[in-house]
């Protein structure tokens, strides 16, 4: 897919993608190889299209995290489709993550917080931990911000037998 995008751009790439049997097109490493060779040409709508027609079939989680690589003129439509992927998956950290950071894009602080803690509590993760730290920070909660910087070390130290 690179070789077809270098050559022929996110046009023939989503031409080749159209002439792939429909089993192909269901392959999620070949979505997400599609998906990130879109992006990486600037084509962010159309791999939102791509993403969001598989996310309806099915709401794999390699995919749902790369939401949020996306640059969209409008995140409100990719929010809505996550939130609706909560419903089915509810302690989803993935799900909570990607929607965490749609909502740290979009300026609003504690619908992110409130992602990031939900995806925390689910599994730790030091890029949500991030994530929140900086969301803490927006809110000017600097304790807590710190607070949480020390409990992500210790995610990174190894663990003593």
């Amino acid at each position: 897919m690179a070789h077809i995008a270098t050559q022929k751009g996110s046009d023939g790439l989503l031409a080749h993608w159209n002439s792939l049997s429909r089993s192909a097109r269901q392959q999620t490493p070949l979505i997400a190889c599609l998906v990130k060779q879109l992006i990486g040409r600037h084509a962010d709508s159309e791999a939102y299209i791509i993403l969001r027609e598989n996310l309806k079939k099915h709401p794999d989680e390699t995919l749902i995290a790369m939401v949020p690589e996306l640059n969209l003129p409008d995140y409100h439509p990719a929010i809505v489709k996550l939130e609706d992927l909560l419903r089915y998956n509810e302690n989803n950290p993935v799900t909570h993550s990607a929607l965490g950071q749609l909502y740290f894009r979009e300026g609003k602080w504690p619908e992110a917080r409130r992602h990031f803690e939900k995806a925390l509590e689910i599994r730790p993760d030091v890029t949500d931990y991030a994530w929140l730290v900086d969301t803490l920070e927006k809110l000017n909660e600097s304790g807590a911000a710190n607070s949480l910087s020390r409990e992500a070390l210790k995610l990174a130290l190894p663990h003593k037998e």
